[in-house]
């Protein structure tokens, strides 16, 4: 069941701005899911990402934040639902 943050506004949204945008790596947390939620529903608003990371670890990391960035952009859909599996990475 996928999850849903039950997103509704009083007032519109002008931009969505996410804090901290570098702990966003892992699909299967409760706040990536949210994020995702947010993005969905927020796409053709404009986006900021916060982090303190220079660089994310992975890849996978960053094709997620540039995702977040352009979600209707087809060459970065496909990290919108790829989990990484944290616990399986020996480094």
């Amino acid at each position: 069941m996928p999850f849903s943050t039950g997103i509704s506004t009083k007032q519109p949204i002008g931009m969505t701005i996410f804090d901290e945008a570098h702990r966003l790596k892992n699909y299967s947390t409760n706040s990536c899911q949210a994020a995702i939620d947010i993005i969905e529903v927020t796409k053709h608003k404009p986006a900021m990402l916060l982090t303190a990371t220079p660089c994310p670890n992975r890849l996978s990391d960053l094709g997620f934040l540039l995702y977040m960035l352009n979600p209707g952009d087809p060459r970065f859909a496909k990290y919108q639902n790829q989990p990484y599996d944290y616990a399986a990475d020996p480094n």
